[in-house]
């Protein structure tokens, strides 16, 4: 990320983009250099940078010309050398100006340059400025700055930047379009000089730019006009005033044009808020009035029309592609000319290719000549590189009837009717070689004709090559032309082979790849010739199960978290925006085999939940601890409005000795419930339950179940055990996918796991009243082997088209067969496989574009510190808010007590009470700022309780924040949350009364480059004032209103300079049972205690305990020291070091940047909690460890630390708990101390992940305690 960038620029093999920051950076444009590191995204740190005016963000466009870097700031313009050589030096590289050109207002804001024929202009202020472009004339002094050579006055109102031609220089300013001698040889007089117009134009009122082809200038606004440049056609008059020669307007007469004008291959581009309008300089068909007045020859709709938020970039043309921008984050690009992916009299366009991003694009694409780089810039201050999807062509000539590709050969072999391919590419860089031809004429490719053609190209992961070609099927109702898409796969994408001998009807099959060995897993989309046309890989950890289409444009994703309680593992992935919306369950385990929709809008889930139940009869113990699956209808709010449990109606005697343990030590998994499905008259529910080899059909109303196939013999809810007819095998075992097919017919997948012979895909056709199932359709496995676990049936087309998943089985893959078995097609998975089931849907269910335009992941480098980490695999990137840390000095800005003073006085919070705090209006909160620290403390409370918070207005009761056990108590907890987008955050109180007092610490957001970045490190003792404690400060216990002065910097781990701010785990102990506070801020040199100035805020409040501690962030003084006070009686204090911030003085600091979240509980150790760890209560000297990559939300990023609260109940004796880098030397430092049976504490926390990328959470007391962490974020790599 590059903090608010600027339109980029480039040139020289390199990109250059300003920042809001000041900086102006310097990257290598293939993102493949020395500098970067491919990661899929590449990330690239500056070749060079350098920071004009760091008081001043950069607003304007770099521009490079003759090896020079022009960039205007404020009344300046600095010229620097595009190289990075001359005026260069250090590490990393760092470059001064080699002049500067400046006018004399200090107030003047320069427009971006134009620089041409030695000259650089620009505007301000109502003048346009003149300057020698090589800083030889008017220049003077060491450093060297220029003077104006001339000047021409053209009013103070709106302006355009200047453009020109070589004669003549342009600018558009109140309403005016302004034509100026280039030189100042022309209507120039004076010292200094002074330049009046050539000509000026009319009609140019709303132009938003200036456009140049040839001897035509053009304006945009309401229409586009054209001049003559050489203000002689259309002109007359002294002072001569020329009119435009042409206009051209949309069709809708209500609208304008939203950007500048392009004007590229004899074609001119303009965006209405509806879309692109193209019109052919080359004829006059679509005009009137004599060619005067001029409508689009085509017209391109954009993904999403303009909301107009921000004024849209200019379109961008190379080649024949043009790039346009929305408010909305889209880019599309289009056929340049209307020849490719155009219909229609008159002619619309659809996009080639459409990438969405994180917010609006603001800046004009910059694409590089062949597209490898296509550069953009967005409102929310990233800057992309979107590389290219694919390479694109077009044959105008006879169909194609051969493709072939060396050295990598197409995954199935050419067919005319099949538009999509595969290389299984082996490089991050894989020279291709891809030939095209014909045999039934010259194919016609870029004006040459051949009956074959070569084209040699570069393929990356994931990029295509792609030609349109006219169709060799003219059968009526066929379009005339076809797309054939070859795609470049990642290294490690899974092999399969296919078999396909009969014929197959169109469709999309979605299935999910688990390789054996857990390194690459997938969701793929493959086509019926067995082509992947789209996939989504996922982290090795996640096992992809249930894979399904809701929406022609959402699939719902259902993803396995290996060891992980977790209460949401379905997710609706939109294909389009690359957003996943996760679906929770309300309590409990979210179980992630199945889902099920209803015509209201509500959702059946099912989700797992710790109980006991008798087993002795079957080995286990009496008081035994099972996995239950609780099936539950949720409305579209996510609530529960029906649910069945099936501890009321199957008992433990239904089981058989098919049981394996799979949640923990001594938990078994009696029952395992794999899927369920509605009937069509939706009043009985289908479950499968795998361990019991058995399938009950449920009566939603009553909730008894009717039914019972397979299993014993035993029924315990009064149903019906039924007899299994015309079937040789008399039973199932370990089936899976049971689903009404008609409400007296059912299918399954016979995994036969527990039996021998082959798994089978059967269907049951139900006879209530004779109480049988009987078999009237098989297919058994070819192999004749049993399947381990998963798969499934579906049969369509009245049974004449039956898919076959085969799970994890000895002949890996999916296998189609008509209704007599004849083998239609089959895909197999040599390397392994683990199918959890296979879907088939329409071709007209999904948009072929969209497919290819979201499959894998596009070449989407992204440049300086970045912030693209995804709560998905996101393919255009989708970003979750990365930030740098600025400390403030701490300030009171709510105190809920009567007469307080500050905002929320008087506004005690009674039982779920709440307070909505405005947070960036009480403190100097910049725009862009996503989390504030506060220090939250609770007083005068009446009852056990707590707080929790939501950004925003939301009063719902979530995670706590701070809790607190008792009446009468005062104590603190800081926390990192989020802003609402409002501004706001929300505090609500849980039970009983308390006032509510909040101190700000700081912010994350936007900082100067290299400042806020953290470096976490393992907890370190700084502090220790009892005697003989061997730390500093040592002997120095704190009596009332005393100060000590602390050097954090050089001590601890922490570097003695470049640090801003040191998060610190505070404890005071030894304080008897008075109440007190401590407060912690920077130190500054003073004489005596009696000069230092102690912030009316605290950071650590006691009133019972005998030990406490709390987390607090503070700036360190100039000397790198901090104060520690203390209120009232005398205590003792404990200081450990967990983190420190930079200062800035290192524009390109290494360390951690925070990804921002709201509160969400991961673990707490209570029984039947539905989290992680639910039921394992820390005993003493016992520990749990949590690696960041299984908690869902993270992906699978690199996590240099997390931020947790972590709590301690169950509280019934001394001690302290830590939170540590696991298999790291273990530390006497402390997280959250407790002393009295009872309490509950909180305290927040910054711990590294270490070398082994997990942490450990250990209890140092003396007896038992439960632990509950909810998570408030966590820290990524910078990569600036």
């Amino acid at each position: 990320m590059v903090p608010g960038a600027g339109t980029p620029v480039v040139a020289n093999n390199m990109v250059f983009v300003g920042s809001k920051t000041g900086v102006l950076y310097a990257f290598d444009s293939s993102g493949t250099g020395a500098t970067c590191t491919y990661n899929s995204p590449s990330t690239c740190k500056p070749i060079f940078t350098a920071t004009p005016n760091p008081n001043f963000p950069i607003v304007t466009t770099p521009v490079v010309a003759n090896n020079n870097l022009y960039v205007s700031v404020e009344n300046t313009i600095y010229v620097y050398d595009a190289m990075g050589v001359t005026n260069c030096s250090g590490t990393p590289v760092v470059c001064s100006p080699l002049w500067v050109a400046s006018v004399a207002s200090p107030t003047s804001n320069l427009s971006t340059p134009f620089v041409s024929n030695g000259y650089i202009y620009a505007y301000d202020a109502g003048s346009l400025y003149t300057f020698s472009a090589n800083g030889t004339t008017n220049c003077t002094g060491a450093p060297l700055v220029c003077s104006p050579l001339w000047t021409a006055p053209v009013g103070s109102g709106s302006s355009t930047p200047p453009n020109g031609t070589s004669s003549t220089i342009f600018m558009v300013s109140q309403g005016k379009l302004y034509a100026f001698s280039a030189n100042g040889t022309t209507n120039c007089t004076g010292a200094p000089l002074v330049c009046s117009p050539l000509w000026t134009g009319e009609y140019a009122t709303d132009s938003l730019g200036i456009s140049l082809s040839g001897n035509i200038v053009y304006t945009a606004g309401k229409s586009i006009y054209a001049y003559d440049a050489n203000g002689l056609s259309g002109c007359s008059g002294t002072p001569v005033i020329c009119s435009p020669l042409t206009q051209y307007s949309d069709s809708n007469s209500n609208n304008s044009f939203i950007s500048p004008a392009t004007v590229a291959n004899g074609y001119i581009y303009g965006v209405t808020p509806s879309g692109l309008d193209v019109f052919n300089l080359n004829t006059t068909t679509t005009c009137a009035n004599n060619g005067l007045l001029c409508l689009p020859n085509f017209t391109a709709p954009m993904s999403v029309n303009y909301s107009t938020t921000f004024a849209p970039p200019a379109p961008t043309v190379v080649s024949d592609v043009v790039f346009v921008a929305s408010d909305s984050g889209y880019l599309d690009a289009f056929s340049a000319n209307g020849s490719t992916n155009c219909t229609g009299s008159p002619l619309i366009c659809k996009p080639l290719v459409s990438r969405r991003l994180d917010s609006a694009i603001t800046s004009t694409p910059v694409a590089n000549s062949t597209m490898d780089s296509v550069f953009v810039t967005t409102s929310n201050g990233n800057f992309y590189d979107l590389g290219q999807d694919a390479y694109m062509y077009a044959n105008t000539g006879a169909p194609i009837t051969n493709i072939s590709a060396s050295p990598f050969n197409l995954n199935v072999l050419f067919n005319s009717s099949n538009t999509d391919y595969a290389l299984y590419c082996t490089n991050l860089t894989n020279p291709i070689s891809i030939t095209v031809s014909s045999s039934t004429g010259n194919l016609s490719i870029g004006g040459t004709t051949s009956s074959s053609f070569t084209f040699n190209i570069n393929l990356e992961p994931n990029q295509a090559f792609s030609i349109l070609s006219p169709n060799p099927n003219t059968s009526i109702g066929q379009p005339p032309n076809v797309q054939y898409w070859i795609r470049c796969l990642p290294p490690g994408f899974p092999t399969y082979a296919v078999n396909k001998p009969g014929h197959v009807s169109n469709g999309y099959y979605l299935i999910n790849s688990v390789h054996l060995d857990a390194t690459t897993n997938y969701y793929l989309i493959l086509n019926k010739y067995g082509s992947p046309v789209w996939y989504h890989q996922v982290p090795s950890y996640i096992t992809p199960n249930l894979f399904k289409l809701i929406a022609p444009d959402t699939l719902l994703l259902s993803s396995y978290y290996a060891n992980v309680a977790t209460n949401t593992n379905l997710s609706f992935f939109n294909m389009d925006s690359q957003v996943s919306t996760p679906l929770y369950a309300p309590s409990g385990r979210m179980d992630s085999h199945d889902y099920a929709a209803t015509s209201n809008g509500d959702r059946f889930i099912s989700s797992d939940y710790l109980k006991v139940a008798n087993y002795s009869s079957l080995g286990y113990s009496s008081n035994q601890t099972y996995v239950d699956n609780v099936i539950q209808e949720l409305s579209a709010s996510g609530q529960i409005v029906w649910q069945w449990d099936p501890a009321n109606h199957i008992c433990p005697a239904e089981s058989d000795n098919y049981i394996s343990y799979s949640v923990g030590p001594n938990t078994i998994d009696p029952l395992h419930l794999n899927s369920f499905s509605l009937s069509p008259d939706g009043k009985d529910l289908l479950v499968s339950f795998r361990n019991l080899s058995a399938v009950y059909d449920i009566n939603i109303q009553t909730g008894k179940i009717l039914w019972k196939l397979g299993g014993n013999n035993i029924t315990c809810d009064g149903e019906q055990h039924l007899a299994i007819a015309n079937d040789p095998e008399t039973t199932i075992s370990g089936q899976h996918d049971a689903k009404f097919i008609s409400n007296d017919e059912v299918t399954l997948y016979d995994d036969h796991t527990a039996m021998s012979g082959a798994s089978r895909g059967i269907e049951y056709k139900i006879d209530t009243t004779t109480n049988t199932a009987t078999m009237i359709w098989e297919y058994q496995n070819p192999s004749g082997s049993a399947a381990i676990m998963t798969g499934s049936l579906y049969r369509y087309d009245n049974g004449n088209d039956n898919l076959i998943c085969w799970g994890a089985t000895g002949s890996p893959g999916y296998t189609e067969v008509d209704a007599n078995g004849n083998l239609l097609e089959s895909v197999t998975f040599p390397g392994g496989f683990n199918g959890y089931r296979a879907y088939k849907y329409p071709t007209s269910s999904i948009s072929l574009s969209l497919i290819r335009n979201t499959a894998g992941e596009p070449d989407t480098s992204s440049y300086g510190p970045t912030n693209s980490a995804s709560t998905s695999t996101s393919y255009p990137p989708h970003l979750v808010s990365t930030n740098s840390y600025t400390p403030l000095s701490p300030t009171r800005i709510v105190d809920t007590r009567a007469g307080s003073g500050y905002f929320g006085q008087g506004v005690t919070l009674t039982a779920k009470g709440s307070l909505n705090v405005p947070i960036t209006s009480l403190a100097s909160i910049p725009q862009g700022a996503t989390s504030v620290v506060l220090n939250v403390t609770a007083t005068d409370t009446t009852q056990a309780s707590f707080f929790s918070a939501n950004p925003g207005t939301s009063t719902a009761v979530g995670t706590s924040i701070l809790n607190w056990s008792q009446p009468n108590e005062t104590i603190a907890n800081l926390v990192t949350l989020p802003i609402g987008k409002d501004g706001s955050i929300t505090f609500i109180n849980g039970n009983g009364m308390a006032d509510l007092v909040i101190d700000l610490e700081g912010y994350y957001g936007y900082a100067a480059p290299g400042s806020g970045i953290l470096t976490p490190i393992p907890q370190t003792r700084l502090v220790d004032t009892r005697a003989n404690s061997g730390y500093l400060n040592q002997g120095q216990t704190l009596g009332s209103k005393q100060i000590i002065t602390v050097q954090a910097t050089g001590n601890a781990s922490v570097p003695s300079s470049g640090v801003s701010a040191v998060i610190l785990n505070v404890t005071a102990i030894n304080s008897g049972n008075n109440s007190g506070y401590l407060t912690l801020f920077p130190a500054s040199p003073v004489l005596n205690s009696s000069q230092i100035s102690v912030p009316f805020t605290s950071n650590l409040n006691w009133n019972h305990q005998g030990i406490i501690s709390n987390q607090v962030i503070v700036p360190v003084g100039p000397t790198g020291a901090i104060n520690v006070f203390n209120s009232l009686g005398n205590t003792d204090v404990v200081i450990d070091v967990e983190g420190y911030f930079s200062d800035g003085t290192n524009p390109l600091s290494d360390g951690s940047e925070l990804v921002s979240m709201p509160s969400t509980r991961i673990i707490d150790t209570r029984s039947n909690s539905g989290y992680l760890f639910s039921g394992m209560t820390l005993a003493p000297g016992s520990s749990i460890v949590l690696s960041p990559g299984s908690i869902p939300s993270m992906g699978a990023q690199q996590v240099t630390a997390l931020l947790m609260n972590l709590t301690v109940t169950d509280i019934s004796g001394p001690g302290y708990v830590s939170a540590t880098p696991y298999a790291e030397p273990p530390t006497i430092s402390s997280n959250v101390n407790f002393s009295t049976a009872g309490d509950i504490v909180s305290d927040s926390v910054v711990t590294p992940t270490g070398t082994s990328n997990e942490i450990q959470i250990t209890n140092h007391g003396t007896s038992s305690v439960d632990i509950v962490v909810d998570l408030e974020g966590y820290f990524v790599p910078n990569l600036e």
